[in-house]
């Protein structure tokens, strides 16, 4: 399933999603939540993973090997996807990239929240868009009730 392109004298209104991730990538819920949001017409994802640390120390190679990965699967889901490794603090990064960009909603992982408690919450107080936390499994760490 690619891409709609519009026909000549329509106009389709592409769905621009913000999604927040952390280490741990890409979950399948993440995917099925892109999918149903693609069945209904063209999206536009901006992946954004804040830099992770590594011993107290920017990973930016490791960062840009999970960002490349993390594309490559939700590509496969038919919507056009572009991402960013942004700062470490989710918050700033998030709200830096939302100032530039102009976004309809925001997905959240769930590893960003169990980092950083009631970011989902905080993000969708502070830019006015429709907020989902979405379930990642992580070994060892019960998933929150999405």
């Amino acid at each position: 399933m690619g891409p709609h392109k519009p026909r000549k004298g329509n106009v389709v209104k592409t769905h621009r999603v913000l999604i927040v991730i952390r280490d741990t990538g890409v979950s399948s819920g993440m995917l099925r939540a892109l999918v149903a949001r693609r069945t209904r017409g063209p999206v536009l994802a901006t992946v954004l993973l804040p830099c992770p640390r590594v011993g107290g120390v920017l990973d930016d190679a490791g960062a840009a090997d999970l960002l490349a990965e993390a594309l490559a699967l939700l590509e496969e889901t038919g919507a056009w996807v572009e991402g960013v490794v942004g700062e470490p603090d989710a918050e700033l990064a998030a709200g830096d990239l939302l100032s530039r960009t102009t976004v309809h909603e925001v997905l959240v992982s769930e590893s960003v929240e169990l980092e950083d408690p009631g970011f989902a919450k905080r993000a969708a107080i502070l830019h006015g868009l429709p907020v989902e936390l979405i379930a990642t499994p992580r070994p060892g760490v019960p998933a929150l009730a999405a």
